[in-house]
C-alpha cells in the first residue's frame, strides 16, 4: 500500500512537471511571435520639389513589392509601419513630377528617416529637350565644319550672321553676305538666284510664264533638298525661315558643289545649304 501510494505520488509530480513544461512551450511560442512581430521596421519620410524644397502634398509612396502603400499630407510627410526585413523597392508618384524609384533595406526594429526630393516633369522634359537639341546642332555643325576644313565655297557661321540680326529676312542677309547672289521676287515671296545669264537660264526657269527667268540655285535645309532646280518646279521662298534659327550657311557653285548635294547631276545654278536650329 505504501508502494502504491509512493508510486502515485512519483506519478502525478511527473505530470505536474510535464505541465509545466508544456506551458512553457506555449508561453515561449507566443513570445516568439510576439518578438517577430516587432522585429519588423517603418520608414518615416518627407517629399519635397526638387528645384523649390517644397513639401508634395497627395504624393504616393508604394513599397511595390509588398503592395504597402501611403499618401504624403499637406506637410509632405508620411509614415509606413509594420514593414518586413529586408531589401525593399519604393516608388513615390505625384502629379507634374517625374517618377521617383529606389530600394530601401529595412532591419529589425529600425526607423528609417529620408528626405526624398522629386524633379518636376517639365523641368525634367526641358533638359532632355536641351541636351537632344545641343546633340542636334553639335551634329550638324560637325558636318559644316569638315566641308569647310576641306571644300571650296563661301561659308557664313551663327557669328558671321550675328551682325544682321537687325535685317528683316534671310534673303537680305545672304545677298549682303556671299557675292553673286541676288534675291528675285516671285508673288510676292523671295527665291535665290546666281547672276547666270544665256541659255542655262531657260533651262532651269519654272514652267509658271509669271515667274522671272532667272538661274535660281538648289536649296537644301538641313540636309533636305527643298528645291532642285529643275523645269517646273516650285521654287523655295527663302524667307520663310527665321533668319534668327539658322546656325551656318553654305554656298557653293555648280564646281564647287559637293558630291552628297549633287548626286542627281543637278543644281546647275550652285547650291545654297542652310542649318537651322532644331
Amino acid at each position: 500500500m505504501l508502494w502504491r501510494n509512493s508510486g502515485f505520488g512519483v506519478t502525478l509530480a511527473l505530470a505536474i512537471a510535464l505541465h509545466g513544461l508544456a506551458l512553457h512551450s506555449v508561453a515561449a511560442q507566443a513570445g516568439a511571435q510576439v518578438a517577430s512581430a516587432g522585429a519588423r521596421g517603418t520608414i518615416e519620410g518627407t517629399v519635397l520639389s526638387d528645384s523649390l524644397e517644397r513639401p508634395v502634398a497627395n504624393a504616393e509612396i508604394e513599397l511595390t513589392d509588398l503592395g504597402i502603400k501611403a499618401t504624403t499630407d499637406s506637410a509632405g510627410n508620411f509614415v509606413i509601419r509594420d514593414v518586413p526585413v529586408g531589401e525593399h523597392r519604393l516608388v513615390i508618384r505625384a502629379a507634374e513630377f517625374a517618377l521617383l524609384q529606389t530600394t530601401l533595406t529595412f532591419n529589425p526594429n529600425e526607423t528609417l528617416s529620408r528626405d526624398f526630393l522629386l524633379r518636376p516633369e517639365n523641368e525634367l522634359r526641358l533638359k532632355i529637350d536641351k541636351r537632344n537639341f545641343r546633340n542636334s546642332e553639335a551634329a550638324q555643325l560637325a558636318e559644316f565644319e569638315a566641308r569647310r576644313k576641306t571644300s571650296s565655297g563661301h561659308f557664313l557661321t551663327r557669328q558671321d550672321l550675328a551682325g544682321d540680326e537687325g535685317s528683316s529676312s534671310l534673303s537680305n542677309i545672304l545677298v549682303s553676305k556671299i557675292p553673286g547672289l541676288r534675291s528675285v521676287s516671285n508673288n510676292g515671296e523671295r527665291s535665290i538666284a546666281t547672276g547666270s545669264r544665256g541659255r542655262i537660264t531657260f533651262a532651269t526657269t519654272p514652267g509658271d510664264s509669271k515667274t522671272q527667268k532667272q538661274c535660281y540655285v538648289q536649296v537644301v535645309i538641313d540636309n533636305v533638298v527643298r528645291y532642285r532646280s529643275v523645269p517646273g518646279e516650285k521654287l523655295f521662298n527663302i524667307d520663310s525661315i527665321d533668319p534668327r534659327m539658322v546656325i551656318a550657311v553654305e554656298f557653293y557653285t555648280v564646281a564647287q558643289t559637293p558630291l552628297q548635294f549633287n548626286s542627281t547631276g543637278g543644281s546647275p545654278c550652285g547650291t545654297l545649304v542652310v542649318w537651322q536650329s532644331m
